[in-house]
């Protein structure tokens, strides 16, 4: 008994360390990436750069991709985690029950919140005002469809909030793959999804130096850069490690193997 009972906690000890390592591990990647997209936006607004095609709003890549910017999001993760992150259907589910979390986050802040969106609410409570409307107007969407502008509140960066958001998804989502040295070769094979993964992210990036760099105030800025890192340090910094483990993308034995 006394021999189990030192296996035992010499296990424990041991489980305790990897745990340690693991957390460790996680936690500085984390904070390196988040650093990175806080650093551009920084980097961006102390900027002096002249007039150019990307202070334009109605560039082709602002109108095409950065507008409808969680169809593209939604579209090629789906793909990327289906075809490559993941090879079983359980995985599979749940990165796709992880986007459904990540989309209604994004959702309730840019769409719809019983009503106006939480960032429309932010910029009529802040004394925003629509600049064609005789009556009342709370979203932002009505507004400009009118002709008019949001104008006098604090208009939150939805760029900021959905580029960051968006990126910051799918790097944790894909951050498996450095853990499965044994797929990483099968992974490498899948080079046109690749691309268009990592594309998009670089895609995503330069937008969010141009948002950083063109528009908004440094505080509008600001709100939206925390907004957007948020759902990402909330939920796999502290809720799915801490109350849903099983909801990582990744798990002990695969960060052990490493």
């Amino acid at each position: 008994m006394v021999g189990v009972s030192i296996q035992l906690k010499m296990k424990t000890k041991k489980e305790r360390e990897l745990e340690y390592k693991r957390n460790l591990e996680i936690k500085t990647r984390q904070i390196f990436l988040g650093l990175i997209y806080v650093f551009t936006v920084v980097l961006g607004s102390l900027a002096r750069m002249p007039e150019s095609y990307w202070s334009s709003r109605s560039n082709i890549i602002n109108k095409l991709f950065v507008k409808v910017g969680w169809f593209w999001t939604t579209i090629v993760f789906i793909i990327y985690a289906i075809r490559v992150i993941h090879n079983n259907k359980l995985e599979q589910i749940k990165s796709i029950v992880r986007w459904g979390f990540a989309t209604l986050y994004w959702y309730i802040f840019t769409q719809w919140f019983f009503g106006p969106s939480v960032m429309d609410r932010v910029f009529v409570i802040t004394g925003g005002v629509c600049s064609n409307k005789t009556s009342e107007t709370f979203e932002a969407h009505v507004c400009r469809r009118g002709g008019g502008d949001w104008n006098n509140g604090h208009d939150v960066s939805g760029h900021c909030f959905l580029l960051i958001h968006a990126s910051l998804f799918m790097l944790e989502e894909a951050s498996v793959l450095f853990h499965r040295s044994n797929n990483w070769s099968e992974t490498m094979k899948n080079k046109i999804l690749n691309w268009f993964f990592v594309g998009l992210l670089l895609l995503w990036w330069w937008m969010l130096l141009m948002t950083a760099v063109y528009f908004h105030t440094l505080w509008e800025k600001f709100t939206g850069t925390l907004l957007g890192i948020l759902y990402w340090g909330l939920m796999y910094g502290f809720i799915f490690p801490k109350y849903m483990p099983c909801m990582m993308p990744y798990d002990s034995d695969e960060l052990e193997k490493n």
